[in-house]
C-alpha cells in the first residue's frame, strides 16, 4: 500500500507543479512519507487476513491524513491519485485554483473522516456519499456541487457540513434532520436551497444541538 501511495503522490506532485509549491520538503524523494510536507501517519487499523489454508491472520493497515491548504497548487489532480487514495482518513486541499480538478465518487469510502476542499473550485459529486459512513466534518465551500443526496442521511456521525457557495438548488433530503451528530450546517446564503419543512436545531437531537444556517430554509 505504501508503494502504491507513494507512486500516487509523485504523480500528483508532478501535475500541480509541486516544485512551485510554498512548501515540498521530501516531495519525491526517498524518506518516508511521514516526511514529505503535509503527509502524516495515521491511525493503525486492525485486520483479518484469510491465507491460502483458511486460517485468518491478523494484520494492520496504515491510515494517513493530508494537509496542503493553500500551498500554490496549480493543475488537475490526476486520476493515478485518487484512485491510490483510499488509505487517506483525512484529505485537505483547500485555499487553492483547481477548477480543473474532480472529486470523483469512487474516493468515498469508509476510511475517511474529514475532507476539507473549501475554496478550491473543484467539481465534486456526492453521488457516493453513502460510502462514506464514517466520516465526521465535510467542507466543499466554493466547490461545485450538484446536489444534496438522500445517501448523506447514511453519514452518521458527520458533525461539521460546509456547502455554501455550492450553486445547490432544489430540495434538502427529507431525512436530513435525523442526522443526530450534525452540529453545524451551513448552506446557500440565498433562499435557493427548500427543505419539505423547516429546519431547526431542536431536530438535531446530537452533538452540541445547534445549527448555524447561512441563509434560510424555506418551506
Amino acid at each position: 500500500a505504501d508503494g502504491s501511495l507513494r507512486k500516487g503522490l509523485e504523480t500528483f506532485y508532478s501535475a500541480l507543479n509541486g516544485s512551485s509549491w510554498n512548501r515540498h520538503d521530501n516531495w519525491c524523494t526517498d524518506a518516508p512519507l511521514f516526511e514529505w510536507y503535509g503527509i502524516k501517519a495515521g491511525s493503525v487499523v486492525s485486520k483479518a487476513i484469510f491465507g491460502d489454508d483458511g486460517f485468518a491472520y491478523f494484520g494492520t493497515d496504515d491510515r494517513w491524513t493530508m494537509d496542503l491548504a493553500g500551498n500554490n497548487m496549480r493543475g488537475r489532480i490526476p486520476d493515478a491519485f485518487w484512485k491510490a487514495c483510499g488509505c487517506f482518513e483525512s484529505i485537505r486541499i483547500c485555499n487553492e485554483y483547481l477548477p480543473d480538478s474532480s472529486f470523483p465518487d469512487y474516493v468515498w469510502n469508509e476510511n475517511l473522516l474529514s475532507v476539507d476542499l473549501s475554496m478550491s473550485f473543484m467539481n465534486v459529486s456526492l453521488t457516493s456519499i453513502a460510502q462514506a459512513t464514517n466520516i465526521q466534518s465535510l467542507s466543499l465551500q466554493a466547490c461545485k456541487v450538484s446536489g444534496i443526496p438522500a445517501g448523506i442521511t447514511s453519514c452518521r456521525y458527520l458533525r461539521e457540513l460546509n456547502l455554501r457557495e455550492c450553486g445547490i438548488s432544489g430540495t434538502l433530503p427529507q431525512n436530513l434532520g435525523s442526522l443526530s451528530s450534525l452540529a453545524v450546517l451551513l448552506l446557500e446564503p440565498a433562499a435557493a436551497v427548500r427543505g419539505e419543512r423547516r429546519l431547526h436545531a431542536r431536530e438535531l437531537r446530537g452533538g452540541e444541538r445547534r445549527l448555524r444556517a447561512a441563509g434560510r430554509l424555506e418551506e
